[in-house]
């Protein structure tokens, strides 16, 4: 009998590392999530008119729409609109995202995207390349090092656009895109917890600008800087952990745990057999 045990129990060992933590780490077939941003700012609708300086609220919303075995379709929304409602900028989008990678898979979504749509689980210290809806088009993520927030061991990731044509997003200017298009420059730092992929913080500062085909950049349309919330931020450090800490139990804990009782009824077996008398 003492056979049989142990024997599951190492099949459930490997059956746990194996298995266990990778099912973990998968997508949700619910996949929901949203963010909170701080933000300062200054802008103004045309390049003769005056800067305006008010408060906005700038979020970011994922919804998972369609589940499959293989991808999620999430609709992913970022809005900035101003305290009387009026719309400053909006960036909406259908990815269609590898639920085991995160990727955008090609042929799916609204639009053909590439890179990640969130980092993976298990993130690599390596440059990585980032298209979800913080901006229109993609982002090249360069890995800076380690650091600590909160006692939880972090990757630190920064970006630098240039000439990103943001037109879609300011569309509701007069005269963007008929005369001028809408350009931004940015930079930014994420923070990512990287047994689960999680963005635990955030920040950036950009610059975007009417452009003219003919004669370049034409005037400033709008000056910003951004940082994810402090109650975003606490939520996602915490949900960072809860996930970290079940991937633990299940990939490595429990496993463990199997195969030292495995071995300890081995042992006992073994203990058994040779005070027996012969």
């Amino acid at each position: 009998m003492s056979v049989g045990i142990t024997a599951g129990l190492v099949v459930a060992a490997v059956v746990l590392g194996l298995m266990g933590g990778p099912r973990l780490q998968r997508l949700p077939d619910d996949y929901a999530n949203h963010w909170a941003f701080t933000i300062r700012s200054e802008f103004r609708p045309s390049p003769n008119a005056p800067w305006e300086r008010f408060g906005l609220s700038l979020k970011r919303s994922d919804q998972t729409l369609l589940s499959t075995s293989e991808y999620n379709i999430v609709q992913s929304d970022l809005s900035a609109v101003r305290a009387d409602g009026e719309p400053h900028f909006e960036n909406t989008g259908l990815y269609a995202v590898d639920r085991d990678s995160r990727v955008n898979l090609p042929g799916r979504g609204d639009v053909e995207r590439d890179g990640q749509f969130l980092l993976p689980p298990e993130t690599k210290p390596i440059d990585y390349r980032l298209w979800d809806s913080q901006f229109t088009g993609p982002r090249q993520l360069r890995y800076e090092g380690e650091h600590e927030i909160d006692g939880l061991r972090l990757l630190h990731f920064t970006f630098a656009l240039r000439e990103l044509d943001e037109s879609t997003g300011y569309a509701h200017l007069e005269d963007v895109p008929e005369r001028y298009r809408a350009l931004t420059d940015a930079d930014g730092e994420l923070w990512i917890e990287p047994d689960s992929g999680r963005l635990v913080d955030y920040r950036e500062q950009g610059l975007s600008y009417f452009h003219d085909a003919g004669r370049g950049a034409v005037a400033d349309l709008h000056r910003w800087e951004a940082k994810m919330d402090e109650q975003t931020r606490q939520r996602q450090l915490a949900e960072a952990r809860a996930e970290r800490t079940l991937y633990w139990l299940v990939s490595r804990a429990l496993p463990g745990g199997c195969l030292l009782l495995a071995l300890a009824l081995v042992a006992l077996a073994w203990g058994s057999r040779r005070r027996a008398p012969t």
